[in-house]
């Protein structure tokens, strides 16, 4: 039997080789394609990780730009209250005075000013911490991964250590301080333009205040030179949410400088 056997293969040798090459390279290939597929799922595991821890660092970052804003809402708020204050002027009102036509003027200007102004800080408190947080943010994620990388972290190669990230967020107290002043000075010039005439008499409609807003937002953003402190330089609403010279940014990074 062993002899008919060894007859059968001798005559068809290459037959036998061939398939046998074929079966052996099905077997590399499907050891190869399950490698590869296995490779491919741990793949898309690390990136569908990489992708929900970069989404849940993006979230803590709105969560924390939002209850930052709201936290610095009321000192905006009272650093208005103090560079447009009405209560001396109805005080003085109450003492019937013989200029009580121009104190109502100037209730009727430091009103809108401190509106338009709140709407302006609030809008340049919100953007300016939202880019602030996400720019520190990024680099922080970036730092993360590179700690995860390395279990022994070098502070001097961290792209936002943490006193960088101090100075850096303490720009923001220009916003709350000079540069509230220079946006409110450019909103009363723009007022006092364009609402300066308005008669206390007049009954306005909706359409008539729309009007005046529509003017007084041409007056603030669309000339730039219009209402600053230095009109000999440009100045844009950029410059009321961030130092723009070496001495204001030198000023704002010192707030934190000792921490």
């Amino acid at each position: 039997m062993f002899g008919s056997i060894w007859s059968f293969m001798k005559r068809h040798k290459g037959k036998l080789m061939l398939t046998t090459s074929i079966i052996g390279g099905a077997v590399v290939l499907g050891n190869y394609a399950a490698w590869k597929v296995a490779e491919w799922q741990e793949a898309e595991m690390n990136e569908a990780f990489r992708k929900a821890r970069k989404q849940h660092h993006f979230d803590g970052t709105q969560r924390t730009c939002n209850t930052t804003a709201l936290s610095l809402l009321p000192t905006l708020q009272q650093r208005l209250m103090a560079l447009l204050d009405t209560e001396a002027l109805t005080k003085s009102l109450k003492q019937r005075p013989d200029n009580k036509i121009e104190i109502w003027g100037q209730i009727k200007i430091a009103s809108f000013t401190r509106t338009i102004a709140a709407v302006y800080s609030a809008a340049l408190l919100m953007t300016t911490l939202r880019v602030q947080l996400n720019i520190i943010g990024g680099y922080m994620f970036l730092d993360s991964l590179a700690s995860a990388d390395d279990h022994e972290v070098n502070q001097d190669r961290l792209l936002a250590p943490l006193p960088l990230q101090k100075r850096y967020l303490a720009l923001i107290e220009h916003l709350l301080g000079q540069g509230l002043e220079d946006l409110v000075h450019r909103v009363k010039t723009a007022v006092e333009k364009v609402v300066g005439s308005v008669s206390l008499k007049d009954q306005l409609s909706l359409g008539d205040v729309e009007k005046l807003i529509k003017e007084l937002r041409r007056e603030v953003e669309g000339h730039p030179t219009n209402g600053c402190l230095h009109p000999a330089q440009d100045c844009h609403l950029v410059q009321c949410a961030l130092p723009t010279t070496t001495h204001q940014q030198v000023i704002a990074l010192r707030c934190t400088a000792s921490a």
